[in-house]
């Protein structure tokens, strides 16, 4: 395997590849409709953008891993079904991230098909916004394994015992393919009893809020002491493998400068402006349909929690906000694509996609310029 070092060509490479993947799904998202050749195209792209995600630190690290396992060394920082994957199914490393993120885009577009979104405007919001965080750790396949199971549960059609059955497994099973998934599996569980509760949704959402620094004080407790020490593991060592530039950007163990301020205002405003929307939607009493209801009430939780730990100066609260906010993205992409479709709070909503389009170029331009500037070093 010769590509072992980030260099500024190969984030150039995942910067044209981005570039080509909006073009392909603009027109079938302003016409809302997308041929079945546009499709295949564009979805054959973004795993080919996954499976080579260079312009992210852990496509080193995963490396690292794949060769160490490969060689007979086991790693308490990777899962075990990863393991048997490597040593069992994965002759070499593409092959390794085709099957991992191959799977988790089959998932996503089976959650799509099951909330019966429109497919260009799904797409085409997943790859202009999503699409490079979904490419950036392997959590995302246990994130489009738990949502698969929330639309599985709720799907409008063919909904049986059985697929019940299968749809909270694939929930349960989220957890073996990594360890930060007891966050999403536990705020899949309230948003479910949100959903069904008979009560105001209007003052649940003012009790939640009510409420939220009690609960920041025991979720912070219980996450913290039963998470930090193995993600903190697994977030050093990824950190021997980064670019002097990129580990800038994405290790939060150093002072934080300008750049890096930019850059997570970009990447985090857009989830909550979609959190505070879907507050308004409920609090207002506005119809949503049914299987959309537990997504739109997953994006509010997931953020509420997330951002307990945001209100802390410790660095392992710090890492964990930073990873659980990701946890938003599916249902982020899911509810953008509801309200964009149903022309809900249309102002607000072209608002956010401009932002978050706009932190998507910025981050890769920022990584590209750092590691450029760790190259002429």
């Amino acid at each position: 395997m010769n590509l072992i070092e980030q260099t500024p060509g190969l984030i150039i490479l995942n910067i044209i590849l981005y570039g080509v993947i909006v073009a392909i799904l603009y027109t079938p998202f302003r016409r809302n409709h997308i041929s079945r050749y546009a499709k295949s195209i564009s979805l054959l792209l973004i795993l080919m953008f996954c499976t080579f995600a260079f312009w992210g630190a852990d496509w080193f690290g995963y490396l690292y891993y794949f060769e160490a396992i490969k060689s007979g060394t086991e790693l308490s920082t990777v899962e075990p079904i990863y393991s048997w994957i490597i040593s069992v199914l994965s002759p070499n490393y593409i092959v390794f991230r085709l099957i991992v993120w191959g799977a988790a885009l089959i998932l996503l577009y089976k959650t799509i098909k099951n909330l019966e979104l429109d497919i260009p405007y799904t797409l085409f919001f997943f790859g202009s916004i999503y699409l490079i965080w979904f490419s950036y750790a392997r959590a995302s396949l246990s994130m489009a394994m738990m949502f698969y199971g929330l639309s599985l549960l709720h799907r409008s059609y063919k909904n049986t015992l059985f697929t019940k059955i299968i749809a909270c497994a694939f929930i349960i099973l989220s957890f073996y393919f990594h360890k930060s998934s007891i966050f999403g599996i536990i705020v899949i569980i309230l948003a479910e009893l949100m959903a069904l509760f008979k009560l105001n949704k209007k003052w649940m959402i003012v009790l939640l809020l009510i409420l939220f620094p009690l609960i920041a004080h025991f979720l912070s407790l219980f996450l913290n002491i039963y998470l930090s020490s193995s993600m903190l593991d697994e977030e050093t060592t990824l950190s021997n493998y980064m670019s002097a530039g990129v580990k800038y950007l994405m290790d939060d163990n150093n002072t934080i400068g300008i750049g890096v301020l930019i850059h997570r205002f970009f990447e985090r405003f857009p989830y909550y402006m979609l959190a505070f929307l879907s507050c308004r939607l409920i609090f207002y009493r506005r119809p949503i349909k049914k299987n959309v209801l537990p997504f739109v009430w997953c994006l509010i939780l997931l953020i509420l929690a997330a951002s307990l730990f945001a209100f802390s100066s410790n660095f392992n609260t710090s890492v964990l906000y930073g990873r659980f906010i990701r946890y938003a993205q599916i249902p982020s992409c899911l509810v953008l694509t509801y309200m964009y479709s149903n022309r809900i709070y249309p102002k607000a909503i072209r608002f956010t996609y401009r932002i978050a389009v706009l932190g998507v170029v910025y981050i890769l331009l920022y990584v590209l310029y750092n590691c450029i500037q760790a190259m002429a070093l």
